[in-house]
């Protein structure tokens, strides 16, 4: 939230915990959506698995669940950066974000273009 003197200009940036909360939710929203594309392309042979320590795992039973846990993980070393250092934590949030944005959309360009 940008907080405003009463000539309205800024005077402090501040960011809440429920602005983190929900850039936290969409990165984990996101890490789990390029996971289930992932796994649905690989495994219909419409695509490979660029990631060279989740190749070997990505068709098996496993490759979601490492993906959830490892997207919960990372929202909770997030949610820990931004109790000590918030700016830290909205920069890197949000560079995740459009970094999962990208590879989701992605993702969905391959299917569109191998299913066409």
């Amino acid at each position: 939230m940008i907080q405003t003197d009463n000539n309205g200009a800024a005077r402090r940036f501040r960011i809440t915990g429920n602005t983190m909360r929900l850039l936290l939710g969409i990165m984990f929203v996101l890490v789990v959506a390029d996971g289930l594309i992932t796994s649905f392309l690989v495994h219909n042979d419409l695509a490979r698995e660029l990631n060279p320590f989740l190749r070997s795992i990505v068709d098996g039973p496993l490759f979601i669940p490492i993906k959830a846990v490892g997207a919960l993980v990372s929202v909770l070393i997030m949610w820990h950066v931004y109790r000590r250092q918030p700016r830290v934590a909205l920069t890197s949030s949000l560079g995740l974000i459009v970094a999962y944005t990208g590879l989701v959309y992605w993702n969905l360009l391959a299917l569109l273009l191998a299913t066409a």
